[in-house]
């Protein structure tokens, strides 16, 4: 049984706990999108240019990330925690510590690939929704409500970046 077969065959029998953990990614991703698209709306990036308005879009982005940091850590622990018992498995039929850490990264990038390509289309669907929500509460009159690879970008950067942390955290503690 090759390497491959071995992780399809353990992602197939734990496909309910791989979609809970892809869930609960896709889940931040959606969030920090929404956030994103009020962040780089045309009206709000001259309104922070023009004005002091920065400051009151930065302390919030700074709190969703940390949110989102604490979020996507506590989902992979309960993740990891879960399967402690079939690494324990794993380990007493002959595959090594550093096999276990290449079985983890290669479940944890498809799951990352996954639930970053449906955060960012659920978040792309959504946003339009949240857009107008907030315009309809907030006395700002935005132009339009619009798309641009800013939000995609910083969306997938932030949370490429945070998952790898995380992941990184997860071999050190294995190790």
């Amino acid at each position: 049984m090759t390497f491959n077969t071995i992780t399809l065959k353990m992602m197939r029998e734990n496909y309910k706990q791989y979609l809970l953990y892809m869930s609960c990614n896709a889940f931040a991703i959606l969030f920090v999108f929404l956030f994103f698209s009020i962040y780089y709306n045309e009206t709000i990036v001259q309104m922070k240019e023009s004005h002091s308005f920065d400051t009151v879009l930065t302390i919030p982005a700074v709190g969703l990330i940390i949110f989102m940091f604490f979020f996507i850590q506590y989902a992979h622990q309960m993740f990891i925690k879960k399967r402690k018992q079939e690494f324990g498995v794993l380990l007493a039929i002959g595959m090594t510590p550093k096999n276990i850490i290449r079985l983890l990264i290669t479940e944890n990038l498809l799951v990352a690939a996954v639930a970053l390509m449906l955060g960012l289309i659920f978040g792309g669907l959504f946003s339009k929704l949240f857009f107008y929500a907030f315009t309809y509460f907030s006395p700002l009159t935005p132009k339009l409500f619009h798309l641009s690879f800013q939000m995609f970008g910083a969306t997938a950067i932030i949370y490429l970046i945070l998952f790898c942390f995380t992941i990184g955290i997860s071999i050190y503690q294995i190790q």
